[in-house]
C-alpha cells in the first residue's frame, strides 16, 4: 500500500465475539472513565499453584475431605495445572467461591469432558447468596447432551458432549441469568429471571459417582447494562451517537465527487454513519434514523464516482454492502436496485482486475489508481518481485485481503448472479495471495510476507497494524460466507490457520507487543504509520477467533487485553463535550478524522458484534441478512421507462410463492418494464420460461406486449451495465401469451430456442411494451431453465417456392400453438435440401398433443399447418406439398409494395449475379437475380397487403 493512504486503520466490518465489545473504543474524556464498576475482572483462578485452598475457595457443607481437591498436571487448558476434583465413590465433593458483594456480569469456567460416563456427576453453577436461586450445568449418567438446570427444572441443552475442554459461561443480567456452552447461548431455552445478581460459584462432582473432574481458567467479570455483552460497548456508542446523530454532512456528500483518494474515505465514513443510524433504529425504533440512513446510502451510490476505479472502492463497497444486507427487506426497491447494480459492477471490476493480473501480467491495462504500481505492469497490483524484499516496503497484503472480502461479500449476498461463480473464484485467489511466501495459486506467484512470516509496509517491518488490517479483512470475508450459510473457503485461512499460534501472528503481533501493557514496541515502530502506540485493535481479530471459531487462547488473550485497557489503562480517547454541528469536508485530520475513527470503532462495532452474536439466531435471520434475496431483486432490478411512468415494488402482501412477488403499476398509460441481469445461456439450445402472473385492471391501450414475461436474446458482446437494447438479437416480444384485465394467479410457460449467436438472455417483466398499458400486474416464481432431454421429436419436410434442385441450407422459424396460444418457439431451425429441393429439419422436446404448426422461411410468408397430432417418441411430417410463398424481404410476415420495391432495387440488369448484399432476392437459388425471381414474387402479390398465417 502506498504511503498516500497510510493514515487510519483499515477496519473492514464486523467481527468479534461478545467480549470484544469492551475493546473497540479509543480514548474517552476523563470524566467518563470506565472504572471497575463498569467492566472489571473481580476474580480469576488458573490454579497455577500447589494447593487449591488459598483463601478463595471453601468446602461445600456436605464435603469433609480437602484431599479430594488438588491442582494437577494431568489435564490443563492453559499453563501447567488445572483443578482436579476426585470423588472416591461417596457423597458430594464440592467447593465454592463466595464473592464479597453481589455481582452482575459474566462467569466463565473451563471444564474437561471425557465424552462418556467418566464425566458423570460433574457440575458447575452460580447462585444467589442464600442459594435459593441458581443456574448450573451438569453431566448426567448416559446423557448425550449437557444438562442445563434452572433451580429444579432440568433442560436438555441440545449441545452434544464431546471429549475435550469446553467453556461454560453464565450471563448475569438485569433480566436474569442464563447459560452458554462454547458460545452457544441457551437463553432461548430458559432464563432464571429471579437471579439478577450472583454471590456464589460452585464446582463439584457428586452423587457418589467415582472418578475425577477437571476445571481450569475461572473468571468472573463484573459489568453493567441490561445486556452485558452489548451494553458495555453501547456505553461509548451512545456517546458517539449523541455527538454525531444530528450532524450536517452535506459538505462531505458534495466532496465525494472530488477526484481524490479522500473521496473513498468520505464514502466509508458516510457508510459508517449509516450503520450508526441503522443500529439505533433497530435498537430504539427512531424512524428519523432510518430516514437518514437511506439518505446517506443514496448519496454514496449516486455521488461517489470512483466505483470500479480505485483500490479503496472495494473497502467502501464492503461497508455499503453490509448496511444493505443487514436491512435488506426494509429498503425501497429502487434503492436496492441501484445498490445491486453498483455491487455487480464493483465485483465485476475486481474480477476483471484479477484476470488481467493472471492472463496479462506484463501488460499495463489495469489503472494505476486501482493498485497497479506506477510504471509497473499488472502483476504489481498483487505482488512485488517474489524473489526480492520489496514486500517489506509495499506489502499488498491488506489490498489483496480487502479485494477478497468484497468479492466474498458480493458472492455471499448474490449467489444467483450470473457472475457469482467468477466472483467467488476471484475472492479465493485474492485471499490466498493476501499472506503469501512466494507461493503459486491460480497461475499467480506472489510474495506479501517473508519466509519467517514478517509483514512489512511503508518501509516498516514487522508492521503489526497492517498485519491486523490484513487479517481483519480475511475474517470479514469468512463472516460473509457464514452469513450466507456457507463454509468459508480454506484460502481465507491461509497462513492463519493456527490463529494466535500462527507464525504470522507470533512474528508480527506477539513479538511486537509488551505482554503486560500491550503497547507496540519501539522495534516495531510504535506511533508510526497510523499513530497507534498499542494493540487494542487486535481485539477485532481475537474476538472473531474466540466467538466464531471457539479458540480459547484467543479468548484468553482478548480478556487480558480488555481487562488492562478498560479497568487499568482507562480512559479511552477522541473526546467531544458537545455535539458536532457540521463537517464541511472530509480530511484525514482534525474533526473529520475523529468522526471517522469514532464511527468505525464504536457504533459500527456495536452493530457488527450484534450481527456476529445473532447470525445463527433464526428469529433474527428471518428479518435481517437474508440468505437468499427475494425474487424482485434476484431477477428484476433494472427499471426502464420508455414512455409514461412506473411504480414497482416487492409486494409481501400479494404473492403466489415464497415471501414476495414483483408488482408493477401505473394509473396512466405507460410503456415501461423491469428486467433482469444478463443470464448466461448456450446457443442453439432450448429453454423453458415459467412464471405466475396476476392482474388487476391491466388495460392494453395500444400495447402489444403486456402481462407476460419475455426473454430477450443478446450476443457475446453484451455487458451488464448496458441498457436492455444494446447488443440485442431478439427482443422476445413474440414469446408467451399476453394477460390483461383482472385475473387471479395464472401459471404460464413457454419454450424457445436460442439462436447460434445468442450468449445471454434478459428476462423482461413489462407493464406494457410496444405501446402503452395501464393498471397493475404481479409476477412471481419466474424461472428460466434448459429443457430436459426427451425422445419426443418432430422431423419435418418443407418446400420453398421456386426451388426444385439441391440448394444451400436455410434457417426457419417453427412455432407450435394450441388453442391459439404459443407453446413452443424454435428460432433459426436449420433445414437442408435434397436433390429435388425438399428441405428437412428437426425440433425436439415437444410434449405429445395436437398442434397448429407454423413455419416461416427467411424471406417467406409464414404458413400454418393445422391440427397436427404428435405422439410420444419420433414423429415425421411432410409439409412439402404446399411451398412457402416468397417475397417477405423485411421479415414482418407481410408482402406489400415495400417488399416489391426492395426486390426491384436489385434488379439492375436482365441477370444480376448474387452477392452478399442481394443474396436473399435470389428466390429460386439459381445464383442470379432475374425475371424468374420477380415473377415468383409478383405471382404472390395479389392484394395491397398479403399477410402470412398467424
Amino acid at each position: 500500500m502506498r504511503k498516500i493512504f497510510k493514515k487510519g486503520l483499515v477496519v473492514f466490518v464486523s467481527l468479534p465475539f461478545s467480549f470484544l465489545i469492551l475493546a473497540l473504543g479509543q480514548q474517552i474524556s476523563s470524566e467518563k472513565v470506565l472504572a471497575s464498576s463498569f467492566a472489571s475482572l473481580v476474580f480469576q483462578d488458573s490454579f497455577e499453584r500447589d494447593t487449591v485452598f488459598d483463601g478463595n475457595w471453601e468446602l461445600h457443607s456436605s464435603t469433609q475431605d480437602r484431599s479430594n481437591f488438588t491442582t494437577t498436571t494431568e489435564y490443563k487448558l492453559t499453563g501447567s495445572r488445572s483443578l482436579k476434583i476426585r470423588n472416591p465413590g461417596s457423597g458430594m465433593q464440592g467447593i465454592f467461591h463466595l464473592m464479597n458483594s453481589d455481582v452482575r456480569g459474566i462467569v466463565s469456567v473451563a471444564f474437561y469432558e471425557y465424552g462418556d460416563n467418566r464425566s458423570a456427576g460433574s457440575s458447575v453453577g452460580v447462585s444467589s447468596r442464600d442459594g435459593s436461586q441458581y443456574v448450573n450445568f451438569q453431566i448426567d449418567q448416559d446423557a448425550q447432551n449437557f444438562v442445563y438446570r434452572i433451580n429444579e427444572r432440568k433442560i436438555d441443552s441440545g449441545v452434544r458432549r464431546t471429549q475435550g475442554w469446553h467453556i461454560l459461561r453464565f450471563a448475569v443480567t438485569d433480566q436474569g441469568t442464563y447459560g452458554e456452552i462454547d458460545n452457544t447461548s441457551l437463553r432461548s431455552l430458559g432464563i432464571n429471571s429471579q437471579l439478577t445478581r450472583i454471590a456464589k460459584l460452585g464446582l463439584s462432582r457428586g452423587w457418589g459417582i467415582q472418578g475425577n473432574t477437571y476445571f481450569d481458567e475461572i473468571r468472573i467479570l463484573e459489568g453493567s447494562g441490561e445486556d452485558i455483552y452489548q451494553g458495555i460497548l453501547d456505553y461509548w456508542s451512545d456517546e458517539v451517537y449523541r455527538i454525531y446523530k444530528d450532524i450536517d454532512l452535506q459538505g462531505v456528500i458534495d466532496g465525494i465527487t472530488q477526484r481524490s483518494h479522500l473521496s473513498a474515505g468520505a464514502a466509508r465514513s458516510l457508510a459508517g454513519q449509516v450503520m450508526m443510524h441503522l443500529y439505533y433504529h433497530y435498537r430504539d425504533g427512531n424512524e428519523e434514523d432510518f430516514s437518514k440512513a437511506k439518505t446517506y446510502l443514496a448519496a454514496i451510490l449516486d455521488k461517489y464516482p470512483y466505483w470500479k476505479n480505485i483500490w479503496l472502492s472495494s473497502v467502501a463497497m464492503n461497508q455499503v454492502a453490509f448496511d444493505f444486507w443487514w436491512y435488506w427487506d426494509k429498503f425501497e426497491p429502487d434503492l436496492r436496485s441501484r445498490f445491486l447494480e453498483t455491487l455487480a459492477e464493483e465485483a465485476d471490476f475486481w474480477t476483471w482486475v484479477l484476470n488481467e493480473v493472471k492472463n496479462n501480467p506484463r501488460g499495463f491495462t489495469i489503472p494505476e489508481e486501482a493498485g497497479r504500481r506506477k510504471d509497473q505492469p499488472n502483476l504489481s497490483l498483487i505482488t512485488t518481485d517474489p524473489d526480492s524484499n520489496g514486500h517489506l516496503y509495499d506489502s499488498r497484503a491488506e489490498e489483496n485481503s480487502a479485494n477478497a472480502q468484497l468479492l466474498a461479500t458480493a458472492y455471499s449476498i448474490w449467489p444467483t448472479h450470473p457472475h457469482a461463480s467468477a466472483w467467488n473464484e476471484a475472492a479465493k485467489t485474492f485471499a490466498f495471495h493476501a499472506l503469501s511466501k512466494g507461493e503459486t495459486y491460480n497461475g499467480i506467484t506472489s510474495r506479501t510476507i517473508s519466509d519467517d512470516d514478517t509483514l512489512g509496509n511503508h518501509d516498516l517491518w514487522p508492521n503489526p497494524l497492517y498485519t491486523l488490517g490484513s487479517i481483519t479483512a480475511l475474517q470479514q470475508g469468512q463472516f460473509s460466507y457464514l452469513l450466507a450459510g456457507l463454509e468459508p473457503p480454506w484460502e481465507f485461512f491461509h497462513h492463519i490457520e493456527e490463529k494466535t499460534n500462527s507464525g504470522v501472528w507470533r512474528r508480527n503481533i506477539t513479538q511486537c507487543m509488551n505482554s503486560n501493557t500491550f503497547e507496540i514496541t519501539e522495534e516495531c515502530h510504535a506511533g508510526q504509520d497510523w499513530g497507534d502506540r498499542n494493540l487494542r485493535v487486535a481485539s477485532f481479530i481475537l474476538g472473531y477467533w474466540a466467538g466464531l471459531q471457539n479458540d480459547y487462547p484467543a479468548k484468553n488473550l482478548m480478556e487480558k487485553m480488555l481487562y488492562y485497557f478498560y479497568s487499568i489503562n482507562a480512559p479511552i480517547k477522541y473526546p467531544h463535550q458537545n455535539p458536532v454541528a457540521r463537517i464541511d469536508r472530509y480530511t484525514q485530520e482534525g474533526e473529520s478524522l475523529q468522526w471517522w475513527r469514532n464511527l468505525e470503532h464504536h457504533p459500527q462495532v456495536s452493530a457488527k458484534i450484534f450481527a456476529v452474536n445473532n447470525y445463527q439466531n433464526p428469529s433474527f435471520r428471518s428479518s435481517f441478512f437474508p440468505q437468499r434475496l427475494n425474487i424482485c431483486e434476484e431477477n428484476f432490478f433494472h427499471k426502464k421507462i420508455w414512455e409514461g411512468g412506473l411504480n414497482w415494488s416487492c409486494d409481501n402482501s400479494v404473492k403466489k410463492v415464497g415471501n414476495f412477488s414483483v408488482k408493477l403499476s401505473n394509473s396512466n398509460p405507460a410503456n415501461s418494464e423491469v428486467f433482469s441481469s444478463l443470464i448466461k445461456v448456450e446457443p442453439n439450445k432450448t429453454y423453458k420460461v415459467s412464471y405466475w402472473v396476476k392482474t388487476d385492471g391491466l388495460q392494453a391501450e395500444d400495447s402489444q406486449v403486456y402481462g407476460k414475461i419475455v426473454a430477450a436474446q443478446y450476443n457475446q458482446n453484451a455487458k451488464e451495465e448496458e441498457g436492455v437494447e444494446q447488443n440485442r438479437i431478439d427482443a422476445g416480444f413474440s414469446l408467451g401469451e399476453n394477460v390483461g384485465g383482472t385475473t387471479d394467479w395464472l401459471k404460464k410457460e413457454y419454450i424457445f430456442t436460442t439462436t447460434p449467436q445468442t450468449a445471454f438472455v434478459r428476462l423482461r417483466a413489462p407493464l406494457g411494451l410496444q405501446g402503452k398499458a395501464r393498471g397493475t400486474v404481479w409476477y412471481d416464481e419466474v424461472k428460466i431453465e434448459p429443457t430436459t432431454s426427451s425422445s419426443n421429436q418432430l422431423s419435418f419436410k418443407i418446400k420453398f417456392q421456386g426451388i426444385n434442385n439441391a440448394a444451400p441450407s436455410k434457417n426457419v422459424l417453427v412455432i407450435l400453438k394450441q388453442g391459439g396460444v404459443e407453446k413452443y418457439r424454435f428460432a433459426e431451425v436449420n433445414v437442408n435440401a435434397d436433390s429435388s429441393g425438399v428441405y428437412s429439419g428437426l425440433v425436439e422436446n415437444i410434449a405429445p398433443g395436437t398442434y397448429d404448426i407454423l413455419i416461416k422461411g427467411p424471406v417467406h410468408l409464414q404458413k400454418k399447418f393445422p391440427n397436427v397430432t404428435l405422439n410420444q417418441g419420433a414423429n415425421t411430417k411432410d409439409f412439402s406439398l404446399i411451398p412457402l410463398k416468397a417475397g417477405d424481404f423485411n421479415n414482418d410476415n407481410v408482402l406489400n409494395i415495400n417488399d416489391i420495391g426492395s426486390l426491384l432495387s436489385y434488379y439492375t440488369a436482365l441477370s444480376s449475379p448474387v452477392n452478399s448484399q442481394n443474396q436473399k432476392f435470389d428466390i429460386d437459388a439459381s445464383g442470379v437475380i432475374n425475371i424468374n425471381d420477380i415473377s415468383l414474387v409478383l405471382a404472390n402479390y395479389t392484394a395491397l397487403e398479403v399477410r402470412g398465417d398467424e
